[in-house]
C-alpha cells in the first residue's frame, strides 16, 4: 500500500497544477465542439421554433420574431403554448419560462461548428493538391465580389 507521502501522488497533482495554456485551450475546444452540445442546441432550437409557431396565433410575425428569434433570452409565455384554438379558455394563462433565444442558440451553434472543425477535421492534402485548393478558394473569393 502506498503511503500518502509517495512522490507519485504529488507528481500527479503538480502536473495538474501546471496545465499549459494550449492544454486548457484544447479542453475548452473539446467542450464547445462536442456532439452532445450540438444535439442539445438543436433540441433547444426545436422548442424555440415550436413556441414561436404557436405564438403566431395571437401575435403578428414581427412580434414573434422579436420575442423569440432575435432575442438572447426569450420569455416563453404559457399563453403562447396553449392557444385558444387548441384549448378554449376564458382568461389568458399567466406566467412565462425563460429559455435561450434565437440569437444565443445561433451564436452557440456557430461556436460549436468552429470548435468542432478545429478539433475533429484535419487537412489531408499536401504539396500541389493543397496549393491548388487554396488557389481555387482564393480565386473564388476574389471573383465573387
Amino acid at each position: 500500500m502506498a503511503s500518502v507521502s509517495s512522490p507519485s501522488v504529488f507528481a500527479s497533482s503538480r502536473e495538474k497544477a501546471s496545465a499549459t495554456p494550449s492544454s486548457i485551450l484544447a479542453s475548452v475546444l473539446q467542450v464547445f465542439g462536442s456532439l452532445k452540445l450540438t444535439v442539445t442546441l438543436f433540441a433547444m432550437a426545436l422548442v424555440l421554433v415550436f413556441a414561436g409557431t404557436l405564438a403566431q396565433h395571437h401575435l403578428n410575425m414581427l412580434e414573434v420574431k422579436q420575442r423569440y428569434f432575435t432575442s438572447w433570452v426569450a420569455m416563453m409565455h404559457f399563453e403562447d403554448l396553449v392557444p385558444y384554438a387548441f384549448i378554449p379558455h376564458e382568461n389568458p394563462l399567466r406566467g412565462a419560462i425563460p429559455i435561450p433565444g434565437g440569437a444565443l442558440i445561433g451564436a452557440l451553434l456557430m461556436i460549436n461548428l468552429v470548435a468542432a472543425k478545429i478539433t475533429r477535421f484535419h487537412v489531408h492534402a499536401s504539396g500541389t493538391r493543397l496549393y491548388a485548393g487554396i488557389t481555387a478558394l482564393v480565386f473564388g473569393l476574389v471573383t465573387s465580389r
